[in-house]
């Protein structure tokens, strides 16, 4: 998935009097709690010295409370996967934020990978088939659900730690399809070009995983600018690099509300399949 850039929100945070960060600790793929605060304090001792202004973060175990604590006004900026927003937030309380992009434009849309040899119509004569997929990002369990396997059709779900996992246990015959984004896919390839032989996309979703940052409507139009400005600036510097490299991204891009649309209408999709099988 998408790397979570908290440890950039928090530094970039520094720039901004008396805001508040919220920020889940379930969107974490790939930076554990303990070394997040570890690395958050030294980004911290780097860059207080260089300012006057401070912020207070706050690190949920749940999006449902961090979801709550922003709906009543007492967060400023809220880093949480997009489907949270849709099922948690209202959409009318959010702005303008930022989430980490690659120059290269790999994306985090959601995608279907199958065999080289395969189809969707030959996974469709599969009685049961296995689908791999990250364990921790709700929304490839959602668009697998809607485009892979209509009908209630039964299936198992194969989780995994790592997005690339999940290309991995497809790789070698664990799973009869992944659902993983474009991005992941394509690092995939350049890292082991027989993945690139063995495996292919068949399908690709509007609708994009990973973690997003917005803002509050009712904070400071200034200071909220001057944050996402900054942030947007990272890539200039050496040491902004060096930071954004940890999450494996290589630069900070604006994150419209508006990109949650076809999360909006994924999801919906979803809950009206939902309420067809309970009828």
């Amino acid at each position: 998935m998408i790397r979570i850039l908290t440890i950039l929100f928090l530094t970039l945070s520094l720039y901004a009097s008396d805001i508040k960060i919220g920020y889940s600790i379930e969107s974490m793929s790939t930076v554990n709690k303990k070394d997040l605060k570890i690395s958050m304090v030294i980004w911290i001792k780097e860059i207080i010295s260089k300012t006057e202004y401070s912020a207070e973060y706050i690190d949920y175990d749940n999006s449902l409370s961090m979801a709550k604590d922003f709906n009543a006004g007492k967060l400023d900026l809220v880093i949480d996967f997009g489907i949270n927003f849709i099922k948690n937030y209202k959409i009318d309380n959010l702005v303008d934020g930022f989430r980490g992009g690659m120059k290269n434009g790999l994306k985090e849309n959601i995608c279907i990978v199958l065999k080289k040899d395969s189809s969707l119509k030959d996974f469709a004569k599969i009685k049961k088939p296995i689908v791999a997929l990250h364990a921790i990002e709700e929304i490839f369990k959602i668009y697998a659900l809607v485009e892979l396997l209509p009908n209630g059709k039964r299936h198992t779900f194969l989780e995994t730690k790592k997005r690339t996992g999940s290309l991995l246990k497809l790789f070698f015959n664990k799973a009869d399809a992944a659902i993983v984004v474009e991005k992941t896919f394509n690092f995939a390839k350049e890292l082991n070009p027989q993945i690139g032989k063995k495996l292919k996309i068949v399908a690709v979703s509007n609708a994009k995983a990973g973690a997003f940052g917005y803002f509050h409507k009712n904070f400071d139009v200034n200071k909220r600018e001057a944050v996402i400005n900054i942030a947007l600036d990272l890539d200039k510097s050496v040491r902004g690099r060096q930071l954004i490299s940890l999450f494996q991204i290589d630069k900070v891009e604006r994150s419209k509300v508006t990109d949650l649309d076809n999360i909006k209408i994924l999801y919906k999709e979803y809950t009206n399949l939902q309420r067809g099988k309970n009828k």
